[in-house]
């Protein structure tokens, strides 16, 4: 049987990541055990086995290369083959104690000194030690999150690797952008933090040349999504009201409800009731969102109020209507609810009532 060494090293000349995987679970000679809750599986743990381990592990693979690292990591994984003699107390929960704690201090350090073959073999690796999931009798999990634990290590290195590369890029904004582009969405929201940090006019440019890239009806385009979430960040920061409104238009409906809250709470409600009017064009589902926070301005603006009465004529439009107009403030509200559920329009008059009903149930409520 090939080691785990071998298995890995082959890896590093163009083996698949999912037969890396199958073949770490077919050369670990431990058989998979299942515990029936996690206090019995903290039982068969020996804890303070299993931090020494992982000390040891850490200190032994810092600052090797990956064949030392794979050597290391196979000749580790094989003392569990060496048992009885030698560590009557080692099991498989106990080793999996260790390569979790690899895992964390993996995390917590952003993997620095060690090299990537070791998160790979973490990552990849599928746990033996189970215990029966507690809302379903047939399926167990992991006792240790080993493998989401490393992918969250590797995700913080990469973003800290997209973070030191944008810091030599930062008078660079055209570079700085297709940087951006390149790397994942966990990099990409670290450096959404960083590029509202730079100088208002670096901020521009960065703006300008994202506006640039979008593409009209690109929506499910990765690079799209992205872009909204970068010129959202640098809009907001800029106040930049022609960018917001492209932003509305070519937002994903995924993305527009975060948008949509920031607008009605961060801009000056001339520019706010501007944009939400816009988002009541789109969707069905984007309007009703639009629909909500236009429904603030309700009580005092007598523009937006008798919009909201009008839209329970619309049929996309009604059900968001009456849902704001039930909590509305505005002091002729309740009059033009009765007056409108007399309507001879048959639609208007159901949603009116449907309006109504919701005030009078919201009132009633909070005189209990």
């Amino acid at each position: 049987m090939k080691t785990i060494s071998t298995i890995l090293f082959l890896t590093l000349f163009g083996f698949t990541a999912s037969f890396t995987a199958q073949a770490i679970e077919n050369s670990v000679s431990a058989p998979t055990i299942t515990y029936p809750d996690q206090a019995t599986a903290m039982q068969a743990l020996d804890r303070e086995l299993g931090t020494q381990l992982a000390k040891d592990l850490i200190r032994k693979l810092a600052s090797k290369n990956a064949s030392q690292s794979l050597s290391i990591v196979d000749e580790f994984a094989q003392q569990l083959a060496q048992q009885p003699t030698q560590q009557p107390t080692l099991n498989i929960i106990t080793l999996e104690h260790a390569y979790f704690k690899l895992a964390e201090h993996a995390r917590i350090y952003q993997a620095a000194e060690l090299d990537p073959v070791v998160l790979d073999f973490l990552i990849a690796y599928r746990s033996r030690a189970q215990v029966i999931h507690p809302e379903s009798r047939g399926s167990s999990v992991p006792v240790f999150s080993i493998r989401a634990t490393a992918a969250g290590a590797r995700r913080l290195q990469q973003r800290e690797s997209a973070l030191l590369t944008a810091t030599g890029l930062q008078n660079q904004p055209s570079a700085l952008l297709q940087h951006y582009l390149s790397v994942t969405p966990v990099s990409q929201s670290a450096l959404r933090d960083a590029a509202i940090t730079l100088t208002p006019n670096l901020q521009k440019q960065l703006l300008a040349l994202s506006l640039q890239q979008l593409k009209p009806n690109a929506k499910n385009n990765s690079n799209q999504t992205g872009l909204i979430d970068l010129l959202a960040a640098l809009a907001f920061e800029q106040s930049d009201f022609s960018a917001l409104t492209n932003i509305i238009k070519q937002a994903r409906r995924q993305q527009l409800p975060s948008i949509l809250k920031q607008i009605s709470s961060t801009l000056p409600a001339t520019e706010a009731k501007a944009l939400l009017y816009e988002a009541t064009l789109g969707d069905p589902a984007t309007a009703a969102i639009a629909i909500h926070y236009l429904s603030q301005f309700s009580p005092t603006d007598n523009t937006v109020y008798i919009d909201m009465l009008k839209w329970l004529s619309e049929p996309e439009l009604a059900a968001a209507a009456a849902l704001a107009l039930s909590s509305s403030q505005h002091k002729q509200v309740k009059t033009d609810l009765r007056r409108l559920s007399a309507s001879s329009h048959a639609a208007t008059a159901r949603n009116a009532q449907l309006a109504l009903d919701l005030l009078n149930e919201s009132s009633t409520e909070g005189s209990l």
